[in-house]
This record gives structure tokens, sequence and C-alpha cells, in this order.
């Protein structure tokens, strides 16, 4: 059967012709291996080439190499752990992204933050580091290129993130059989003219509903006196050897000046994260 005169009627040239050809000859095992590497905003149009095509990139094996391919899950942990549905899994990735929401407030003061406490003049997020020194490119990093950062009042300021764990995607057998470190971290700093204090809480639970945690790490600046360095500053804490039973995870900072001055003077704060460290397993059993 010749194919030339119906691909040529296409306006295709010889060699995308017998390109053509090639590649429809391939198994579904190699055409699937070509087709993972297509960047993720032109799947749904590959979906349209053809049958063959939209079977394969609705496949289980198609989602589920490109997880491997990207790192979202260590093909060690597949056979006991592996997600439901690989599709929804690599778009979640919960162990390859920061799990917090709004890390620097880009997306305004309270979405996906809960405010505990407006003290002063109240929480504010400023477009860019004000009376302290520029973010460092880390920081910027974390921030995805935006410079918002959220500040604090003469008032103690208090807001909270709660992290469902099943909700991000996660497996809960996974977290309590290999333990994955979880790390946390966030970058504060102060004014250069007015002291301040600046805390980071952070609690693991097994329900919302629980008064004590299972583990908390809590970071407390102290005075930070006026005329300091106000170069920005990581804190930096990793979960370990937790135990079984985890399922939430609540981010809490807070801050305010010490000086009672009208305005926004209190510690600034950004880049919050929280990662499950899958490829660093604190217990496996």
């Amino acid at each position: 059967m010749d194919l030339q005169p119906g691909l040529g009627g296409l306006g295709l040239s010889d060699d995308e012709s017998v390109l053509e050809i090639e590649i429809n000859s391939l198994p579904d095992e190699i055409l699937t291996l070509i087709l993972v590497l297509v960047p993720d905003e032109c799947i749904k149009h590959c979906g349209l080439v053809c049958c063959r095509w939209s079977e394969i990139v609705v496949a289980t094996t198609f989602w589920k190499e490109k997880c491997l391919r990207k790192g979202y899950i260590l093909s060690s942990l597949i056979a006991s752990y592996a997600p439901n549905n690989w599709k929804e899994f690599y778009y979640l990735k919960p162990y390859s992204r920061n799990l917090i929401q709004n890390p620097s407030g880009k997306d305004g003061l309270e979405k996906n933050w809960t405010i505990r406490r407006n003290g002063g003049d109240e929480w504010k997020v400023e477009d860019k580091t004000i009376g302290a020194k520029d973010k460092p490119e880390e920081l910027l990093t974390v921030n995805e290129g935006s410079t918002e950062n959220f500040a604090t009042s003469y008032g103690w300021c208090e807001m909270d993130q709660v992290i469902d764990l099943e909700k991000e995607g996660c497996s809960l057998k996974l977290i309590d059989d290999h333990q994955p470190e979880i790390y946390v971290s966030e970058w504060y700093t102060e004014r250069f003219d007015c002291g301040c204090y600046y805390e980071l809480q952070v609690q693991l639970f097994a329900a919302l509903s629980d008064k004590d945690p299972i583990e908390e790490h809590h970071f407390a600046s102290g005075l930070i006196p006026q005329w300091s360095d106000n170069e920005w500053k990581q804190v930096e804490h990793t979960f370990k050897n937790y135990g079984k039973g985890v399922r939430f995870i609540r981010f809490i900072h807070r801050g305010k000046d010490s000086q009672f001055w009208a305005g926004h003077y209190g510690s600034k704060m950004a880049g919050a994260q929280v990662r499950i460290l899958i490829d660093r397993p604190s217990n496996v059993q």
C-alpha cells in the first residue's frame, strides 16, 4: 500500500512522511518513552494526533514514567506506595514541591493563611522589602522571583497554615513506614531602625482536634536590637524519626516590633517552606 500520495496531499515532505511512518510503526512501549518527553502543555495536543496516541497519553504507564523521570517518586518505593492515580500524583507532586501555599504573600494576606493575631496596625504585605536589605538570591528562588514579604506591627501579629498531607497527595502509609524527613524553613529580617521579635513554630499532628502535637519545633529570635544588620536570615529544621500517625503539619509564624512604633516596624518574613524529602528516609522498616 503506497502511503506517499496521501501524506503528500497533507503537505508533508518526503522526510516528514517517512518520519511519521517510522514513528507509528514503533511499539507502544517505545512510543510512550518518546511522548513522555513532550512538555506538559503540549500533552493534550498529542492526544489529538490519532486514537493510538490518545490512548497512550491517558494510560497509567505514561504518567508513571513521567513521574519516575521527574523524580517525583523513587522507583524503590513504587511496589509498596504506588499512588492510585498516577496522573493526579504527577500534578500534585507532593514529594517534590513546597507544600506551603502563598509563602511570602504574593497572593494577598489571607490567601491560604489564617490570621490568629493582628496586633498594632495589623499584618501587611510589602511589595518589596522596606527598611531592610534586599532579599538574597536563594530566597528569591523560593519566592519564584517575586519580591513580596509579610511585615508585622507593634502588637503581636501571628498567622498559621495547616497542611493536610493526604489532601496534598502524600501516601499516609509511606509517611508511617518510610518516615521521610520533613524539612521546614523560613527567612526573616528586621528594619535597621527598630528592634523586633520573630518566632517560628511548626507542629506535627495526628488530628487537628488533638491538643498536643506528635512533635514540635519552636524557634524564637529573642530581642533583635535597633540598628542591627537587617540582613535576611534563614531558620531551618528537619523532623526525623517522628513516629507513626503524622497527618497534618501546622506552620505558625509571628512577630512584632519592640518599640511600639505605629506602622510596620516589626519583623518581616518570607519564603516559608515545608517539604517531604522521600530521598532521605529517617526510619526505613
